[in-house]
């Protein structure tokens, strides 16, 4: 057992089990009587939630990771190249896998009994955005270990923990002779080449962020338009009720009527007829007598 075992499978656990499972570790490298082991185990950072979604993308959605890792590489190139058409092509791909990547994350969420907050889901975009603009940030998420979401600045510096890095083995070559210092010329090439970055990362969030306002927009006036409709029906089904109350109280006066006159023509048919007994009757009198 080593570090490296122990956070890959920790960083890949159900959210859950992350701690119980640390802990067992920790007991197990200190009944091997390896102590530096247990108290590295112990500093192992449980992700939130953000970072734990990324980390399990990184292990069930692989190829769409790699390709926004791919992206964010094309993307730094068409930016120090100055390439205003390959960089909005890069970017329009960037959108779709993003979205695609959150759709994903939201999937592995529900499967584990976990909502994603309206925070949240801003929180996995930046961090999924700062993968393709920053270096450093690829490098953490390929690794599958984060423990917070991350913020693009432009530049290769991180906001996360040192376990977010994978330990040299003990076969590692040593390291290289320190270099030399680079020259203000080469310095402020990278310097122009991180800012040329950072614009191609905000130009990225403005288009992002234009794209969510549009679709917001058209969802906005379909959602008026369904309103009006409704209104409507409302109001023309208003219309026949009142007409059809009108239609049902009138109705009602007329069967009253016809029924008045019914009865009053069946009193005269009665009368009439009890006349006409009477005038038989009284004609045939004499004839009898």
């Amino acid at each position: 057992m080593d570090l490296d075992a122990v956070a890959d499978e920790l960083y890949g656990l159900p959210l859950d089990e992350f701690v119980p499972t640390r802990k067992a570790r920790e007991e197990q490298a200190k009944g091997a009587h390896n102590k530096g082991l247990a108290a590295q185990i112990h500093r192992l950072a449980k992700p939130n939630l953000v970072a734990w979604l990324v980390n399990q993308l990184v292990r069930e959605h692989n190829g769409d990771i790699q390709t926004l890792l791919a992206l964010g590489s094309a993307m730094r190139e068409a930016t120090v190249a100055l390439s205003g058409d390959r960089l909005r092509d890069l970017s329009r791909q960037q959108h779709e896998v993003i979205r695609g990547l959150v759709h994903q994350a939201e999937q592995l969420a529900t499967a584990g009994g976990r909502q994603v907050s309206t925070d949240a889901t801003r929180s996995l975009d930046e961090t999924l955005y700062a993968t393709v603009a920053d270096p450093g940030a690829a490098d953490a998420v390929a690794a599958g270990r984060l423990t917070a979401g991350l913020r693009s600045t432009g530049l290769a510096s991180l906001e996360t923990t040192g376990n977010n890095q994978r330990r040299p083995s003990a076969t590692s070559p040593p390291p290289k002779a320190k270099a030399q210092p680079r020259t203000n010329q080469h310095q402020g090439v990278e310097q122009r080449e991180r800012a040329e970055a950072t614009v191609a990362q905000a130009k990225s969030v403005v288009e992002a962020a234009t794209q969510a306002r549009d679709d917001a927009q058209a969802a906005l006036q379909q959602a008026e338009q369904s309103e009006a409709h409704a209104s409507d029906r409302m109001e023309r089904l208003r219309r026949e009720l009142h007409e059809a109350v009108e239609t049902q109280s009138k109705t009602k006066t007329d069967r009253r009527n016809a029924q008045s006159a019914f009865d009053r023509a069946a009193r005269g048919v009665e009368d009439a007829q009890r006349r006409l007994t009477d005038a038989t009757a009284e004609r045939e009198r004499p004839a009898r007598e």
